[in-house]
């Protein structure tokens, strides 16, 4: 299944490995999300019935990986903060997408959020849930799009506001 994904690579007589991305991967990978997750956050805001305490449960773990230097841990919690605004009974199949791009960026988002200052991480994260409380698609896709362009300029790749 990985290698189906293009997560990992079977070289013979050594077994698999770690699929590399090179930075045009990279940055073709960030601006399909920038494409596709803003009208995936206002399809799942807009039937939003009530706020999501899952979403702050994922910004405590956020925060706690941050303090702990846990970047899987942050990389997981980040995930499941996004994946709460992203996927919907609206959004099955772009939230499939996403998250298939998001598998392709494991192995880079823990050294990422390792490079970005923790304050402004965790701002962002809160951002992110109190918009998506308010069921505030704009301010949502704004936090959502200001993380993930500090991520890809962590990784040395520029998808520009314009891209969005």
């Amino acid at each position: 299944m990985l290698a189906i994904q293009g997560q990992v690579t079977y070289r013979p007589q050594r077994g698999y490995w770690v699929a590399e991305l090179a930075p045009a991967d990279l940055d073709e990978i960030f601006l399909l999300r920038a494409r596709l997750e803003p009208p995936a956050v206002a399809r799942t805001l807009a039937l939003a019935q009530e706020p999501r305490p899952q979403n702050w449960d994922s910004v405590a773990a956020f925060e706690s990986a941050s303090a702990a230097g846990a970047l899987a841990d942050l990389v997981d919690a980040s995930r499941d903060l996004h994946f709460g605004v992203f996927a919907g009974p609206t959004t099955r199949h772009a939230a499939g997408l996403i998250e298939s791009l998001w598998n392709k960026l494991d192995a880079y988002l823990g050294p990422a959020y390792g490079r970005l200052e923790p304050q402004v991480a965790v701002k962002l994260h809160r951002q992110i849930a109190a918009a998506a409380d308010e069921a505030d698609a704009d301010a949502t896709i704004g936090a959502v799009g200001r993380l993930r362009d500090l991520v890809a300029e962590a990784l040395g790749i520029g998808v520009t506001p314009a891209d969005r």
